[in-house]
């Protein structure tokens, strides 16, 4: 299936009609790492000195570029490299960047915003409003949560027995980042923060959910042998890789906390959770054991060092195992019509030459195209419930 793209560099004013001159492009979406990279190649056609000009003054570093893919916004961004080629053959200018995620990356938070009683968008959306970026909840998130609140460092010398719970205030810290501020606040609230197409096609936005665990499965990946050895018609993965490690991957996390007991005492509590991720036919029976231990600032019950270390674990797990798929095309049919790739969706992969059958949550998808190779999709896919943001607001 072939996708129709439509460009624009800067503004309102339309740059669509230099898409007929691309000549490769790469563009990411990934819930897991802010700041997705995207490349566009743009080259030089004899005879269309205007447009080459063109092309020229409005491919700059700083310039807003958009892409829609069948009318979807999947990239809102700043060129933050240019590059310009000449050989013999042709001119090409390769500009470069990443999401506006990758803008707010950059930039501190004003240390001056000070809110109380807001929801969690709101907290959001204020933060977020120098980036020119909204905000959308996903089906996970409750509308009318409160943001957590932001608590200072405990002083060792000064334990107190009484302890307030969650309150609805939030105040950036001086040097922090716009994203490591919207960042923690939505894990604190077990959530996870990236970018995405939003519910109108017209524009990206920052999308705040959990990682899906149940519901239908939106895409399907398929390699099938046949009983002669070969593929058959009805297979769509291009190329395909199943990585498994325990490289940087606990075994265990114990973590360690104060519980207050009296009015200047305090009893030290311990929680160890396993990982139960590390089961199944690619695991062996005695694996080495490799435990991690913390000892948390923040934690003050029982419970909340299992929050925290299952928040441990679930970081981790993300690189455990997972599942590179290659396709053609940017999107699948799904009830009739063509749905592009989107992070967090679930799907199932089934690749007889692998030994891969697995119940996936996508979470990266990189769309590319070329003149010589077409559109293509790369997505990362692991293994559902590998993921998991429990919330930490709760002591």
């Amino acid at each position: 299936m072939n996708h129709s793209f439509y460009l624009e560099l800067g503004g309102n004013e339309s740059f669509g009609y230099a898409l007929d001159v691309w000549d490769g492009y790469s563009i990411s979406l990934d819930m897991l790492s802010p700041g997705s990279p995207w490349t566009f190649e743009l080259w030089r056609v004899e005879g269309r000195r205007n447009t080459w000009t063109e092309l020229l003054q409005r491919a700059v570093i700083g310039e807003r570029a958009t892409l829609a893919i069948d009318g979807l916004v999947v990239l809102d961004g700043k060129v933050r490299t240019r590059s310009v080629r000449v050989s013999r053959q042709s001119a090409a200018v390769t500009i470069s960047g990443t999401d506006l995620a990758g803008t707010a990356m950059h930039a501190d938070a004003n240390p001056t915003l000070s809110l109380r009683g807001v929801t969690l968008q709101t907290v959001l959306e204020r933060l977020f409003e120098p980036i020119g970026i909204a905000i959308e909840l996903g089906e996970g998130v409750d509308p009318s949560r409160v943001a957590p609140a932001r608590r200072p460092p405990r002083r060792p010398t000064r334990r107190r027995s009484t302890r307030r719970g969650l309150i609805d205030r939030f105040r950036p810290k001086m040097g922090e980042t716009i994203w490591q501020c919207g960042d923690a606040l939505c894990r604190k609230a077990g959530y996870l923060l990236w970018t995405a197409p939003g519910s109108t096609p017209d524009r990206l936005v920052l999308r705040v959910d959990s990682p899906r665990a149940t519901g239908t499965e939106r895409y399907q990946f398929l390699r099938e042998l046949l009983p002669d050895g070969t593929v058959s018609q009805r297979s769509n993965l291009l190329d395909g890789s199943e990585t498994v490690t325990l490289d940087g991957i606990p075994t265990e996390v114990t973590v360690f906390a104060d519980a207050p007991r009296g009015d200047q005492e305090s009893a030290r509590l311990a929680r160890r959770v396993l990982n139960d991720q590390l089961t199944g036919s690619r695991f062996s029976l005695i694996l080495p054991t490799q435990p991690k231990y913390l000892l948390s600032s923040r934690a003050r019950s029982v419970a909340a060092a299992q929050r925290e270390a299952t928040r441990i674990l679930g970081d981790a797990n993300a690189n455990l195992r997972a599942y590179t798929a290659t396709v053609q095309g940017h999107g699948q049919l799904v009830d009739g019509a063509v749905v592009l790739y989107q992070p967090n969706e679930l799907c199932r992969v089934r690749d007889d030459i692998t030994g891969t059958d697995l119940a996936g949550l996508v979470t990266r998808v990189e769309f590319k195209g070329s003149r010589d190779q077409g559109q293509t999709t790369e997505l990362r896919i692991v293994p559902r419930g590998a993921i998991k943001v429990d919330p930490e607001d709760a002591s």
